[in-house]
C-alpha cells in the first residue's frame, strides 16, 4: 500500500470562512482504492489555520507505514513521517534511454569514450554493460579497491580494459558522461558534454546534464496519477512501493534537461559528432 499525503490549502475568505477556521483549524478526509495488485491510501488534509497537525494524521495511521508521498515543501522534522524518495526509477529510465541511443548509434566501441561517475560503488552492473558499447571506459569512484578488483574480474571474462581513479577530473575528457547516483561534487566538463544523471546535481556541474527522462504511459498507469502531485515522483512510488515493475520496462522517448528535450535522434547526432572530434 502506498500512502499520499495532499495538503490543501483552505483559504479564509470571507467571514464564514474565516469564523470556521477558527473554530475547526483543519480537516481530515481520507480515501483508499483498489487498483490490482496494489492499493493507494490518499490523506487529504485542508489546512485552513495553524499549523500542519501531524499528531492527527498520525491517529488515522496506526498501524500503517509511516513513509509516505507528499510535496517536498512540508515539513516533516522532529516527526513519525518520513518522506518518500527515491531515484530506481529515474535511474532505470535512464539505462533503457542510454542502451536504445547507444544500440542505435552503432559507435565502433573503440572509438566511444565514456566515462562513469559510482563514488559509492553502488551501481557495478551498470558499469559491466556499457562494455556492450565501448572499450574506452574510465570509472570515477570514492572506493576504487571495489572496481580496481572488478576490473580485474572483467578483464578475466572478456578481455575488457577499464580504467579506474577516484579523482573526479579523471571523468573528463568524454564523450559521454554517466552517473547513476545524484551529483554532489563539482565537475567541470566542455559545455557540450552529455551528462546523463538521475535528478539535477546538487553542486554546479558544467556540461549538458540530463536527467528527465519522458515515457508514453499506458492507460492502466495514467488514469490514477492525481493532480496534485508530480507526475515523476507518483510513478516512482508506484515502481518501489507498489512494485508495479513494469514501469521499469518503458523506453524513454525524449530525454532533457531543465530548459528542453531531445529526441534520441538528437542525442544520437550528438555523440556521434562527439566522437568524430575525439578521433580527428
Amino acid at each position: 500500500m502506498m500512502t499520499v499525503l495532499n495538503i490543501i490549502k483552505d483559504e479564509n475568505k470571507g467571514l464564514v470562512k474565516k469564523i470556521l477556521s477558527c473554530i475547526k483549524p483543519y480537516k481530515i478526509d481520507t480515501e483508499m482504492k483498489q487498483y490490482g495488485d496494489f492499493s493507494i491510501y490518499t490523506i487529504h488534509y485542508y489546512q485552513r489555520k495553524g499549523k500542519i497537525r501531524t499528531d492527527k494524521i498520525y491517529d488515522i495511521m496506526r498501524g500503517k507505514n509511516k513513509v509516505i508521498l507528499c510535496d517536498k515543501n512540508i515539513n516533516l522534522f522532529n516527526t513519525p513521517f518520513r518522506r518518500f524518495t527515491s531515484n530506481a526509477l529515474k535511474r532505470k529510465l535512464m539505462q533503457n534511454y542510454l542502451f536504445d541511443v547507444l544500440k542505435k548509434a552503432n559507435i565502433d566501441p573503440s572509438v566511444l569514450r565514456i566515462s562513469y561517475y559510482d563514488p559509492d560503488a553502488e551501481f557495478p552492473s551498470l558499469a559491466r554493460a556499457l562494455l556492450d558499447y565501448t572499450s574506452n571506459l574510465t570509472v570515477v569512484t570514492d572506493m576504487p579497491k571495489f572496481y580496481e578488483n572488478e576490473a580485474e574480474r572483467i578483464f578475466a571474462s572478456c578481455g575488457a580494459s577499464v580504467t579506474v581513479s577516484n579523482h573526479i577530473d579523471h571523468l573528463y575528457p568524454c564523450d559521454i558522461l554517466i552517473s547513476p547516483a545524484v551529483i554532489r561534487k563539482p565537475i567541470s566538463a566542455a559545455a557540450s558534454t552529455l551528462i546523463f544523471t538521475v535528478q539535477r546535481p546538487t553542486v554546479t556541474v558544467t556540461g549538458n546534464v540530463i536527467c528527465d527522462y519522458k515515457i508514453n504511459l499506458s492507460n492502466e498507469y495514467q488514469s490514477i496519477i492525481p493532480d496534485y502531485i508530480d507526475e515523476d515522483y507518483f510513478l516512482s512510488g508506484l515502481y518501489v512501493i507498489c512494485k508495479q515493475n513494469n514501469l521499469g520496462k518503458y523506453i524513454p522517448y525524449a530525454c532533457g534537461n531543465q530548459f528542453e528535450l531531445y529526441s534520441p535522434e538528437i542525442i544520437i547526432r550528438q555523440i556521434r559528432a562527439k566522437c568524430m572530434i575525439s578521433v580527428v
